[in-house]
């Protein structure tokens, strides 16, 4: 984990830790930065001095020191969604699985965003997967330029054909 002058700070996911059915074989072993904010900073650098852990370290590993599989990420999430909601929640699609929560703030990025390049592709960075994956999995999340935003005399003006002759030249023929 990395934390800023201001508190918050990035959570750095290496790739063992991402699941297998990665679809961006392209950002497979990058290591991903995901920013955090300040409170989860704080809770997350007290548990690193609480364990001791160097700055190279896992936070979160099974007992024995290995990644934590899929499975137990799975089996977390139902028990934590078990302890806090009510029934009717629990049945509910909304939070139903782990990546829920990660596709709800990826969304909201992308539709509380400037939707500049710069900012799919911060996005895209933080979700460990390429921009144009990004796009092709959250198009629904991109705005589509209304009548006003598009440039229409730039766009006639590039797509105007030249001046053609209005006699036709001659062409070469054999002999």
């Amino acid at each position: 984990m990395e934390i800023a002058d201001d508190g918050t700070g990035w959570l750095l996911v290496h790739p063992q830790a991402q699941e297998r059915r990665e679809k961006d074989s392209d950002r497979m072993g990058a290591v991903r930065r995901v920013p955090v904010c300040r409170d989860l900073a704080a809770i997350l650098k007290e548990e690193t001095i609480r364990r001791d852990l160097r700055p190279d370290d896992a936070i979160f590993v099974l007992d024995d020191g290995r990644p934590l599989t899929a499975e137990v990420y799975r089996k977390v999430w139902r028990q934590a969604r078990a302890a806090v909601l009510q029934a009717h929640e629990i049945d509910s699609p909304l939070g139903r699985n782990v990546s829920a929560l990660r596709d709800a703030c990826l969304a909201a990025w992308l539709k509380n965003g400037d939707q500049t390049a710069g900012h799919i592709l911060a996005v895209a960075e933080c979700a460990g997967m390429s921009a144009p994956r990004l796009a092709e999995r959250f198009a629904y999340c991109l705005r589509k330029p209304t009548r006003d935003e598009i440039p229409w005399d730039r766009l006639e003006a590039a797509l105007v054909l030249p001046d053609l002759p209005s006699k036709p030249t001659p062409t070469a023929r054999r002999p």
